[in-house]
């Protein structure tokens, strides 16, 4: 199971892509089978992924520095294999949630470290933009066969559930193919983050 997170693109983006990101973890994650994969769909990037020219903004020292923080408390809560993230050159990270972890520990831990999630202190709407564009998203998802894809939260974030069955799971080729096909109608103008294997 593995997210792609790309760091201090925005600050309130971030935020969004974080609890997306989270959403995603906490339905996919602590299979017995452990063959679940996560999938974060329609999350701002602000910058393409795997972009070479894509670059760190302000914000990423502090978001990293925040990651590493979210994830020291997940792993003093409960869920003692939970690991850092493993941040890579275009300014993102890969958070993987242990195989086989118990989904219900993880979301009880994360309730109790939500406050270092990058831009939970902010406190401030997802932009408009952020918020038109994840709308944008979502319908160009169903518009590709995925009619289950939800349609952002009032606040305008995009919280995907990728649970077996979902037509959302990572791994779908339906998912995949329309994720690629509507990769650029991500926020920030960028690519969405798809299924990561």
């Amino acid at each position: 199971m593995r997210i792609d997170m790309p760091l201090g693109a925005r600050r309130a983006p971030a935020a969004v892509l974080l609890a997306a990101a989270l959403a995603v973890t906490l339905s996919a994650c602590g299979s017995d089978g452990g063959d679940d994969k996560v999938a974060s769909a329609g999350t701002p990037t602000g910058q393409p992924s795997g972009s070479p020219t894509a670059k760190k903004s302000p914000g990423a020292d502090n978001d990293k520095e925040a990651l590493l923080r979210y994830s020291r408390c997940i792993r003093e809560n409960g869920v003692p294999n939970f690991p850092d993230p493993v941040f890579n050159d275009e300014g993102g990270a890969d958070i993987s949630a242990p195989d086989g972890a118990d989904p219900a520990k993880i979301k009880e831990a994360e309730e109790k470290c939500k406050q270092y999630a990058p831009g939970s202190g902010d406190n401030k709407p997802v932009d408009p933009e952020i918020a038109r564009q994840n709308r944008e998203l979502a319908k160009c998802m169903r518009a590709n066969g995925v009619p289950n894809f939800p349609d952002p939260q009032p606040d305008g974030s995009l919280q995907v559930q990728a649970s077996p069955g979902s037509g959302m799971e990572p791994g779908n080729p339906t998912f995949d193919a329309a994720s690629k096909k509507c990769n650029m109608r991500g926020p920030g103008g960028g690519e969405t983050n798809g299924v990561n294997e």
